[in-house]
């Protein structure tokens, strides 16, 4: 493990006190650290950034972030609903400080590199958080290393249209997100933006689909955070858009039935295809509950940061 020193980030929450009232700067701490993970079979060795806070004896949370933004899951980890947690922010590969992609990964090899953050720091079994995308790497976890797992807490993330209605033995009920995935018009834009090496233009229209039109005012909240979606854009461009989870799914169908770990589902109230969905990932998974995040969007985890931690508080101490 190579670990600079612990630093403060009094300065980086002086901008979210700002917005979130009532935060002491001296109260956030964290560090960064890096492990390096080895693909089986494959001699290539990449690093894995992550970032960590809270007491060192508090009971771990691993936060895994969706497309584009890899600090996402800031606001939320700095809420004092979480303070008792230790709490691990990890930078997908592909994203921040974590090693480049030369190829694409499977979602498993993904599973993977997260719980080898766990080894590091040695920690044997974690609840584990994800967003939108990250939610299919956290399920992964579930279905191939459940002796990791305490409990499973999907913001938006996690089971897609497909494995829903597979389980369910229903007609697909793609949500706004996937119809938009499919248009062909958006995946010639985009492939041009990605051609003519404009990122901006690529985070415009990735994040116009995903979060909406105000996309830039959720990522503004994480300070540094515009600048970053554009350093990542040719990385999540290149390796993730497409659906490429989505497709995996198609490929290596998981029976939603298997995963027994506690399951946490938070929605917006504002997301349509989510509140579609809901139903149906209720039914077809064995022990999962949902909470809805009043007034959210996709983009819930940065928009209502303290009803999202206080939901993930609330499960957890009932699901220790």
């Amino acid at each position: 493990m190579h670990r600079p020193a612990a630093r403060s980030s009094s300065a980086l929450f002086g901008a979210l006190c700002v917005i979130y009232a009532a935060c002491p700067q001296e109260r956030y701490q964290e560090a960064t650290a890096y492990v390096d993970w080895q693909a089986g079979g494959n001699a290539l060795t990449k690093r894995i950034e992550y970032v960590v806070s809270g007491p060192e004896n508090g009971e771990a949370i691993l936060f895994l972030h969706g497309l584009a933004l890899a600090d996402s899951f800031l606001p939320v980890m700095q809420e004092e609903a979480l303070g008792q947690y230790r709490k691990i922010r990890v930078h997908r590969l592909g994203y921040a400080g974590s090693a480049s992609l030369e190829y694409p990964v499977s979602l498993v090899e993904e599973a993977a590199t997260a719980v080898a953050v766990l080894d590091d720091l040695g920690i044997e079994r974690a609840h584990i958080a994800a967003h939108s995308a990250g939610g299919d790497v956290a399920l992964n976890i579930a279905a191939y290393m459940p002796n990791r797992v305490k409990s499973v807490i999907l913001a938006e993330g996690g089971p897609p249209a497909q494995a829903v209605a597979r389980a369910l033995g229903t007609a697909v009920n793609n949500g706004p997100q996937e119809r938009s995935n499919q248009d062909p018009e958006l995946r010639g834009e985009l492939f041009r933006a990605f051609r003519a090496e404009s990122w901006e233009t690529v985070a415009t229209l990735q994040l116009d689909r995903a979060i909406g039109e105000n996309w830039r005012d959720v990522v503004d909240v994480i300070p540094g955070g515009y600048e970053q979606v554009i350093e990542d854009a040719p990385e999540y461009i290149r390796h993730e858009w497409g659906n490429m989870s989505k497709m995996l799914w198609e490929r290596y169908p998981l029976d939603l039935s298997i995963f027994s770990a506690p399951t946490l589902i938070l929605w917006g109230e504002q997301s349509q295809g989510w509140r579609d969905r809901i139903p149906g990932i209720l039914e077809s998974m064995q022990n999962a509950e949902a909470v809805e995040i009043a007034g959210a969007d996709h983009g819930l985890i940065v928009e209502d940061p303290e009803a999202v931690a206080k939901a993930i508080a609330d499960f957890i101490a009932r699901n220790p």
